[in-house]
């Protein structure tokens, strides 16, 4: 509620007769009835101890053609280093103090008593401890829990000829525990638009209280499809098919790139959050081949002459062709949200946002009469965004909204809802080894990458339902190092 907070400031007992935490300090925390506790666990948090992972597999020949299997196992993570959430960047020992400017010009400069001569002297006269107003916290549960994943499986091999084998299998993993991020003195209701929330929160003289919260879930299943043909004649080849989907309710704790978001936390539960994964592909296809050239040593032909064998001997080429459809994002919005809310407001599919054309909702009049685009699925419009609807605008809000079926009217619906464009690639190799004694070898290769040079859209940089919504200013970016366009490398290695 408004002020009803209660809590406890939780320190480590071997500082509390070293580090001081002045008298300022705790008089904010006893003015919002937060009572502080030496503890001796140095660490303030405790972690379990009896994760129990079992893990079991079951293989059975149906036929001397055909094999089943089957596995279950616990899968327990780590606790992620989230940076920036380090218990020690509290107060006291870490403190950040805002100094307001004043407006200059030349010759007219007055002071706010910080200068170049004094510095923060006269700002922190009596002392930093002194200085403290509207402390914030970095937090993590108490009580951690362990993140983990139960993996599971069933699968089914047929041998089809000597050498090629097809599998079709579905795989699966829940996991739960995930680490996400929360803020206790989050306000607990939906404010009208300006609206300063600071005296609304649980406890109005703190700042935010940014929480680690082990409580996020995620779930996957697939079938994937599965060709492989092992080495005969020198030529080997793997194909695979997955069609997959992944769900989860939360993003990093540490907030970044989530996709999720956290539309308002105190109101609406995390489970409710549950969407299509940032990282969510629903379909690829995979084909990978190595053919060894029948030419030199022991091949088929041309095999006779050393230097034959030298010229156009041992070599091989291996290709891989990928392809996949596109990852998620989210259409925000484009009026005034409300008070109280954390993420942009997010807007509504209305109906098929791939369908060109119509006219838009009438909650959206940043977009003229007949001002849908056309044509859809290109760079200026990969979607469209006459197919989205404005939640309600925060500027129609009276009274404070404290339920949730009328927080979501305001804040707009799921995350991750519409798919962006998938991308092909092809990648070529060509090598050949030179036997230097016995087993050991050079390796002379050369590599292709995307030999076709094809561009990948990335997702749309506008994702909003304005007349510029979908459009795409760039191409796809799979690594900070690797580039998208076409490149070559050429490489030698010594294998002994």
């Amino acid at each position: 509620g408004i002020a009803t907070g209660s809590g406890t400031l939780i320190l480590p007992k071997k500082i509390q007769n070293s580090v001081s935490l002045g008298s300022v300090f705790p008089g904010i925390l006893a003015k919002d009835h937060i009572g502080i506790q030496y503890v001796d666990n140095e660490r303030l948090a405790s972690s379990q101890l009896t994760n129990f992972a079992p893990r079991v597999g079951l293989a059975y020949q149906l036929d001397p053609l055909t094999v089943v299997r089957a596995g279950y196992g616990i899968f327990y993570g780590g606790l992620e280093s989230n940076g920036g959430t380090n218990l020690g960047d509290n107060f006291p020992f870490r403190g950040q103090i805002n100094i307001n400017p004043k407006s200059c010009s030349l010759g007219n400069c007055p002071s706010n008593g910080t200068t170049l001569e004094t510095g923060l002297s006269a700002y922190l006269g009596n002392g930093i401890l002194n200085a403290v107003n509207t402390p914030g916290f970095h937090a993590v549960d108490r009580q951690i829990k362990t993140p983990y994943t139960m993996n599971y499986n069933l699968s089914f091999q047929r041998q089809l000829t000597s050498n090629l084998a097809a599998t079709i299998s579905y795989v699966g993993n829940s996991s739960r525990h995930l680490g996400t991020y929360a803020d206790p003195n989050a306000v607990r209701a939906l404010y009208p638009s300006g609206t300063s929330t600071q005296q609304y929160q649980p406890f109005p003289d703190l700042g935010g209280i940014g929480t680690i919260h082990y409580g996020g879930v995620s779930t996957y299943n697939s079938l994937q499809a599965k060709a492989e043909k092992r080495v005969s004649h020198g030529l080997n080849f793997l194909a695979t098919y997955t069609w997959a989907h992944a769900m989860d309710d939360t993003g990093s704790a540490g907030g970044l790139s989530t996709g999720i978001g956290d539309r308002q936390r105190a109101l609406i539960p995390i489970i409710d959050e549950l969407t299509n994964s940032v990282y969510d592909v629903r379909n690829r296809f995979t084909l990978n081949g190595n053919y060894v050239l029948p030419f030199g040593r022991g091949r088929a032909y041309l095999n006779n002459s050393k230097w034959e064998d030298e010229l156009i001997g041992g070599w091989s080429s291996s290709l891989t062709w990928v392809a996949q459809s596109g990852t998620p994002f989210t259409v925000n919005a484009n009026n005034t949200g409300v008070a109280g809310a954390t993420d942009s407001p997010r807007a509504n599919v209305v109906r098929s946002p791939f369908a060109p054309g119509g006219s838009p909702d009438p909650s959206n009049t940043a977009i003229a009469a007949g001002g849908c685009p056309t044509q859809i699925r290109n760079r200026t419009n990969y979607y469209n965004p006459c197919a989205f609807a404005n939640p309600l605008p925060g500027n129609l809000l009276t009274t404070p909204v404290t339920d949730v079926a009328t927080a979501i009217q305001y804040l707009g619906g799921k995350s991750n809802q519409i798919y962006g464009p998938g991308y092909y690639g092809v990648n070529m190799s060509l090598f050949k080894n030179f036997s230097i004694w016995r087993e050991q070898y050079f390796q002379f290769r050369a590599d292709a990458f995307n030999v076709f040079n094809h561009p990948t859209l990335a997702n749309p940089s506008t994702h909003n339902n304005s007349a510029s919504g979908g459009e795409i200013t760039g191409p796809k970016n799979f690594q900070s190092n690797t580039p998208d366009a076409r490149f070559f490398q050429l490489s030698l290695k010594y294998a002994f």
